[in-house]
């Protein structure tokens, strides 16, 4: 994961030493909206954060972008039979590169888009049975990536993108006989983004 984000953060670098060369790069900073889904929306409420990006034509539609941003989600709360309950609260750091594809012209009219890079995700945890509370937080960073869609009209860019990140979870049980078994799994959540943009 260390291999990952030192990748990022070269491609950050990377794209704003073109961009002293080109001139030609643009940042935005947007406003996002996450709408948590599968088993990640039974765990977290609507998300809502902000981000910065940095994009920059590297061909006649085709740019290359880096974004990295917060965002936090509501509470939720599952209960069994009133008997104990669990609220969960989450919060996600993205950093991501990626590349758009513009149907019209650069940085003008309609777009597809990807993005790879990593998410990480901090938890915090309240449980509640027999009366008793107790407070968890855990937090996890793991390989994300997302295909979108958007629109950029001059000073605003709005798109929408299918983000999927990957978490890895290890327990540790001991069983009858005194024997320390330990589980790791890998699971991948997703959320709809959507972001809304000014460019600078």
């Amino acid at each position: 994961m260390k291999k990952i984000i030192s990748i990022l953060s070269l491609g950050f670098f990377a794209l704003a030493s073109l961009n002293v060369q080109a001139g030609d790069g643009k940042f935005s900073a947007g406003a996002e909206v996450a709408l948590p889904m599968g088993d990640f929306g039974d765990a977290a409420g609507l998300g809502l954060g902000l981000s910065l990006r940095y994009e920059l034509p590297v061909a006649d539609k085709i740019s290359v972008m880096a974004t990295a941003g917060y965002v936090s989600f509501g509470k939720e709360t599952i209960e069994i039979s009133g008997l104990a309950k669990t609220e969960y609260s989450y919060s996600i750091i993205p950093v991501q590169l990626g590349a758009k594809y513009y149907f019209n012209e650069i940085m003008n009219g309609f777009y597809g888009s990807g993005e790879i890079g990593v998410h990480s995700l901090n938890g915090k945890f309240k449980a509640t049975s027999l009366g008793i509370t107790t407070d968890n937080s855990d937090s996890n960073t793991g390989l994300s990536y997302a295909i979108g869609a958007g629109y950029h009209l001059s000073k605003i860019d709005i798109g929408v993108r299918y983000q999927l990140f990957t978490l890895s979870t290890t327990s540790t049980n001991t069983d009858f006989f005194g024997n320390t078994i330990t589980v790791k799994a890998t699971s991948t959540e997703s959320y709809l983004g959507i972001r809304a943009a000014f460019v600078f």
